[in-house]
C-alpha cells in the first residue's frame, strides 16, 4: 500500500509512514476514531497540548527555547497553540454574551447607569485584536530589550505568540470562572493584564538569562513605549471623533 499523505510505498503491517511519520489509517472516520485523535493531541500528558500548557508555566523558556532551536515533536508548535487559544477565546465570548451578560456592563466601572462607551466591539473583533497584538508586542519586545541581541524579530514573534496564547487559554478559563461568581469582565481583565506583564517579564528574563536589573530596565522601557503609543492612539481617536462630529454626540 501507499502512504495517503506522501504516497511512499509501505508494507501492509506498517502502522506509521517511515518517510513522513504519518499514522496509517485504514478505517472509516467514526466518533471513536475522532475522540482518539482528539485525546492524543489535547488530553495526553505525554503528548502536545497538556504538556505544553503545563510546561509554559513551569519552564516557559525551555518550551519556547526548544521551538526556536528546531525541536518540533516535544511540544505543540506555536501555530497550533495559537489556533487552540483563538478557539477558546471565541468560546469565552459565546459563554459571556449568552450566560453572563451582566459581567460585560462597563457602567459599573464608570459609576453610573448611562453607558456612553460601547465595548461590544472589543468582543466582536477579539480575533482581529488577538492577531494584531502579536506583531505589535513582538516589535515592542524587540525594542525594549535593545541591549540584548539574541533574538531577531521573527523569533520574537514566536516568543510573543506562545506567551499570548498561554495567557489567552489561561484567562479564558479564569474569566469564565470569575464571571460565574459575578466578577466584572473588564475589572478582572485589568488584573489579568498585570499578571501578563509579570509572566512576560519572567519568560524573557529566563530566555535571555539576564539579571533582575536588566529585566526591570527592559520592562520600564516597554511601559514607556506602551504609554506613548497609548497617548498617540488616544489623541488620534479623539481627533477622529471631533472631526466626524461624534464627539458632540458622545457629550
Amino acid at each position: 500500500m501507499n502512504c495517503k499523505n506522501c504516497q511512499v510505498s509501505l508494507k501492509n503491517t506498517d502502522n506509521f509512514c517511515y518517510d513522513c511519520g504519518a499514522k496509517v489509517i485504514n478505517e472509516r472516520l467514526s466518533f471513536k476514531h475522532a475522540w482518539e485523535e482528539f485525546s492524543t493531541i489535547f488530553l495526553n500528558y505525554d503528548n502536545t497540548f497538556l504538556k505544553t500548557f503545563i510546561h509554559l508555566f513551569t519552564a516557559p523558556h525551555i518550551v519556547i527555547g526548544d521551538y526556536l532551536n528546531g525541536v518540533r515533536k516535544k511540544y505543540l508548535n506555536v501555530v497550533s497553540y495559537v489556533a487552540v487559544a483563538i478557539t477558546l477565546a471565541g468560546f469565552q465570548v459565546f459563554i459571556l454574551k449568552n450566560f453572563y451578560p451582566e459581567t460585560l456592563d462597563i457602567s459599573k466601572i464608570q459609576g453610573n447607569e448611562y453607558n456612553p462607551i460601547q465595548m461590544d466591539w472589543l468582543l466582536d473583533y477579539q480575533t482581529f485584536l488577538f492577531f494584531l497584538n502579536i506583531p505589535v508586542s513582538a516589535f515592542l519586545a524587540k525594542v525594549s530589550f535593545f541591549r540584548q541581541k539574541k533574538f531577531n524579530y521573527i523569533e520574537h514573534l514566536a516568543i510573543i505568540a506562545y506567551i499570548v496564547a498561554q495567557f489567552t487559554i489561561t484567562s479564558t478559563l479564569l474569566t469564565i470562572l470569575s464571571s460565574s461568581l459575578g466578577f466584572n469582565f473588564y475589572i478582572f481583565g485589568n488584573i489579568l493584564n498585570v499578571l501578563l506583564i509579570i509572566y512576560t517579564s519572567i519568560t524573557y528574563k529566563k530566555l535571555y538569562g539576564i539579571n533582575l536589573k536588566e529585566t526591570l530596565l527592559s520592562v520600564f522601557v516597554f511601559l514607556i513605549i506602551l504609554t506613548v503609543t497609548f497617548i498617540i492612539t488616544t489623541s488620534l481617536y479623539a481627533w477622529y471623533l471631533y472631526q466626524s462630529g461624534a464627539f458632540e454626540n458622545l457629550i
